[in-house]
């Protein structure tokens, strides 16, 4: 936090000089939220934090090179001066930049680890943190219901693939069955196998 802390104030000592452009948003009195956050993560998790989170990257393993480099716009930083200081991160990290403190990149963090899902990776987690107003949004609910589905879905999808002896096979007619309506196709697949979405949801949350 005291590491945080002196970036922050150097950060402000040199936008005030002129150094930085665009605006430095300090993450004081914010950083020992930020700083558990980071530290609960584990490398190959993924983590989007907000703009005042420069605590918590650095608890995920951001170095002050990085930081730095990205404040000044160089290209030598991850962001390759292509952003700057609102939507910094470091992908190849697993640090994303910010898209809107409105609960926006719980969906991307939800990508990525369905993703993860698809290529055989098990055991990782997402931290997206989210701003005031964040919980009167749409998509802030809309995420949070698709979270649960998309655990049924991406299951569905495999269980069906593997009975074709396919990888990948109608990912895209399973998503839209299961997000549909009772009645729909993959429900009555599993019906047919003695299986309640509830059940399946439980044998797929035990795998996480």
């Amino acid at each position: 936090m005291l590491l945080a802390r002196m970036l922050d104030d150097k950060f402000a000592s040199l936008y005030r000089g002129g150094k930085i452009q665009g605006g430095v948003f300090l993450g004081r009195g914010q950083e020992a939220l930020s700083v558990a956050a980071g530290l609960s993560l584990r490398p190959g998790d993924f983590f989007a934090p907000l703009i005042r989170d420069a605590a918590g990257r650095l608890a995920f393993g951001e170095t002050i090179l990085e930081a730095v480099r990205t404040y000044l716009g160089s290209p030598l930083g991850p962001m390759m001066a292509r952003d700057g200081n609102v939507h910094r991160g470091n992908p190849r990290k697993g640090i994303f930049p910010m898209v809107s403190h409105l609960g926006a990149t719980i969906s991307v963090v939800n990508g990525v680890l369905l993703a993860s899902r698809f290529k055989g990776v098990t055991g990782r987690v997402g931290l997206a943190s989210i701003g005031e107003g964040a919980t009167s949004t749409g998509s802030f609910h809309e995420v949070l219901g698709y979270s649960a589905e998309a655990l049924k879905a991406l299951s569905a999808a495999m269980q069906d693939a593997a009975s074709r002896s396919h990888t990948l096979v109608g990912i895209e007619d399973m998503l839209i069955g299961i997000l549909s309506p009772p009645g729909a196709e993959i429900v009555e697949l599993f019906r047919g196998k003695n299986i309640s979405p509830e059940e399946l949801l439980s044998e797929v949350r035990k795998q996480i």
